[in-house]
């Protein structure tokens, strides 16, 4: 007769059910597998990178499994070997994870404050300056640029400010006003409320084109442009009446305009 041993299984060991909690989550803490602490029904990682799998095409696969082993590093790069790639891993055999603000890409830089025209942007704003309808492919071709580049550097000087708008300019005889005045005007009260009070009130006129603040024995010098005397006689007296505390007010009349211009020599 032959005998055949069977060796008996031992029975696995297995602990206690707080000690194999602390060890589920001290796995999870070594490995980031986010998996111990998943409610129940939730799909795990591995779980998540086999659907990739059966959804994706062969040549689509191993990016699909990398976008979701990103998932450990944050979930902000399009690859795992991107994630580890900035925290200084060779590989990703050994996974190291940071928390999701360090691997964040960094904002987008604000403009910088000290932004200063090139030679190249001087000559798109002297273009621009002098007929804003200008094409893109015109000013493009009359500084050497491609229209994308041109119109980038476009775009970063409105942005900087240096491009504050554009607009038409009109002539005032052709439109009804053709008569313009300078105006200065010297103040005995130079309070915070009476400077107050002064700007909201050039602000309404739309009469006043310009308003400067000056250095010297005038305070104030405006640019007044009325259809006739009759309209600059009414409007010399809604100044006077809304503006308390003028100690003079000397109004010189353009007799001819030689030179106007909006375009600064850039």
């Amino acid at each position: 007769m032959v005998f055949r041993h069977h060796r008996l299984a031992q029975p696995r060991r297995q602990l206690p059910r707080q000690d194999a909690a602390e060890d589920v989550e001290a796995a999870a803490g070594r490995h980031g597998d986010d998996d111990a602490q998943r409610p129940v029904g939730h799909p795990g990682r591995a779980d998540r990178a086999r659907g990739a799998r059966q959804q994706a095409g062969p040549g689509q696969q191993r990016g699909a499994e990398e976008e979701v082993a990103a998932k450990g590093h944050g979930g902000d790069f399009r690859s795992e070997r991107e994630a580890c790639s900035l925290h200084g891993a060779k590989t990703c055999k050994q996974k190291i994870f940071l928390p999701r603000e360090a691997l964040r890409p960094p904002r987008t830089c604000p403009l910088s404050r000290s932004f200063e025209p090139d030679h190249t942007d001087r000559a798109i704003l002297r273009l621009i300056q002098k007929d804003a309808a200008l094409s893109l492919a015109d000013i493009a071709k009359e500084v050497g640029l491609t229209p994308t580049p041109c119109w980038k550097r476009i775009r970063r000087m409105e942005q900087e400010g240096v491009i504050t708008g554009r607009v038409v300019i009109l002539d005032p005889e052709k439109v009804g006003l053709g008569v313009s005045v300078f105006v200065a005007i010297e103040t005995g009260d130079h309070s915070a409320p009476w400077i107050e009070t002064f700007a909201a009130t050039v602000a309404k006129m739309p009469e006043i084109v310009e308003c400067w603040r000056l250095g010297g024995d005038v305070d104030y010098l405006l640019r007044v442009v009325v259809p006739d005397m009759q309209a600059f006689d009414l409007f010399y007296r809604r100044l006077t009446a809304q503006v308390p505390s003028l100690r003079k007010v000397t109004s010189r009349f353009a007799m001819e305009r030689v030179k106007s211009t909006t375009a600064l020599p850039v």
